[in-house]
């Protein structure tokens, strides 16, 4: 027997033959959809009432939280389903510790039934689109060089292209006649540039 008589779902059995008798009812226009399908309306107090949208989503807020501290020390499980009972015990303890409405309930099938529902997207677009960001990041290896588009559309390496150009110039710079200046090419380039040859 509960110590809590007014609890509705105090069983996850009596919440299942809830919702299907609720599918069984014909929609009522006034209260629209929302009202017939609400996905948390097993989470009530201790006098059988639905808690109210603004502390939902405050329990929806904390689910979040804790599996974002789940995430930071590596401990995020790809499906909830497999997660560690370490893991499922930290969330159900910091879970009846900010939301007591959740302890009303047998085998803690509530703060359960919140991670089964919510928990694949948000790992989704938490923990799989940040593993895919890292394995498409690009790496020093694979990252792509910056290359230079010519006039005739040759593509060179930027740096290899300024380092064969330097070699050049050089080369016809050592060429020249010994008679003729060589501090500067008229090409704005100038050997052992910043200092004065003598």
């Amino acid at each position: 027997m509960t110590t809590h008589p007014l609890v509705n779902f105090w069983h996850k059995s009596d919440w299942v033959a809830f919702q299907e008798t609720e599918k069984a009812k014909p929609t009522d226009p006034a209260k629209g959809d929302a009202q017939k399908d609400s996905t948390a309306r097993y989470i009530e107090d201790g006098n059988g009432e639905c808690v109210s949208a603004a502390t939902l989503k405050e329990i929806r807020k904390t689910t979040r939280r804790v599996w974002a501290m789940f995430k930071e020390r590596g401990e995020a499980p790809a499906q909830w389903s497999k997660a560690s009972s370490k893991v499922v015990n930290a969330y159900r303890l910091e879970m009846h510790r900010q939301h007591p409405e959740l302890r009303l309930c047998a085998n803690d099938w509530k703060s359960e039934a919140l991670a089964t529902q919510a928990y694949p997207s948000w790992y989704q677009n938490h923990c799989k689109s940040s593993i895919k960001a890292e394995e498409e990041a690009p790496t020093a290896a694979t990252r792509p060089s910056h290359k230079k588009r010519r006039r005739h559309g040759e593509i060179d390496e930027s740096k290899e292209y300024s380092q064969e150009k330097a070699a050049k110039k050089q080369k016809m710079l050592d060429d020249k006649p010994s008679g003729t200046d060589n501090a500067d090419d008229g090409g704005g380039f100038s050997v052992g540039e910043g200092s004065k040859q003598y």
